[in-house]
């Protein structure tokens, strides 16, 4: 684990309005938070790819293939199970309430969004990420506060 992958960007300037409205979403009963191996993990992923794409898509010069894969996931969600959806590029929602390690696989990409901040301050790597930021990640690192995030993940 090594911070020196670790950027701390400014949020695009139309992506601020967009990660207000994902906020309201995220604390209402809509999200579905529900804990998966510790953590607590968004489980309502229509409505996550719903109310995330305009923020995907105000991230587009950055990551131009999650626009693409939120806009697939919404009109896949009629596929049957048994039938091949992509994996190269997602979007999740957590909420983190204590110290854990954010993994990013070899190759992939993570735009870490944190949202809202019920305690904090919100450190990746050690390194704060003050509101209307986010961190680009491009391998694991530790988080620590007591927020909600949205992660952007792809795969050049």
């Amino acid at each position: 684990m090594s911070s020196s992958e670790v950027e701390i960007r400014q949020m695009p300037a139309n992506a601020i309005p967009q990660a207000e409205k994902i906020k309201i979403w995220l604390l209402s009963e809509d999200a579905d938070f529900q804990i998966v191996e510790g953590i607590r993990i968004c489980k309502n992923v229509e409505g996550l790819a719903e109310a995330t794409w305009r923020l995907g898509k105000s991230f587009l010069d950055e990551i131009k293939a999650c626009l693409i894969q939120l806009s697939y996931l919404i009109a896949m969600r009629d596929l049957p199970d048994n039938q091949d959806k992509p994996s190269e590029n997602s979007v999740i929602a957590l909420h983190f309430e204590k110290p854990t390690i954010v993994p990013c696989e070899p190759g992939w990409k993570i735009e870490f969004i944190p949202v809202y901040t019920v305690k904090g301050p919100v450190k990746v790597a050690g390194r704060e990420v003050s509101p209307n930021s986010y961190a680009h990640l491009t391998e694991e690192e530790r988080v620590t506060g007591d927020f909600y995030a949205i992660l952007l993940m792809f795969k050049p």
